[in-house]
């Protein structure tokens, strides 16, 4: 995106091109560092799955890639939180 910013293309064609948001094209051009618009002010709502994210993450990390396993132990309660082979526990999914 920089190049194109560089290369004095409008916001408007970059954002076509790109196919972004403008708004999305206007934060990453003030941006001063590659990691300021993600790191920065919250882009969005909080997600139901935000509340779960630990939990995902240990599962995830644990081996368990499957998004449908893991949407399916969600639903499920979770029985089997106690251990997991990559860390011995896990938080909770239900915060």
């Amino acid at each position: 995106m920089h190049v194109l910013l560089v290369a004095g293309l409008p916001h408007s064609q970059i954002a076509g091109r790109l196919w972004l948001d403008g708004k999305t094209v206007r934060r990453f051009a003030r941006a001063t560092t590659s990691d300021e618009p993600i790191n920065g002010a919250p882009t969005r709502r909080r997600g139901t799955s935000d509340r779960h994210a630990v939990y995902l993450t240990a599962r995830w990390n644990a081996g368990v890639t499957s998004t449908r396993q893991l949407h399916q132990e969600l639903c499920d309660g979770c029985p089997d939180l106690g251990s997991s082979p990559a860390n011995g526990s896990l938080p909770s999914p239900h915060l």
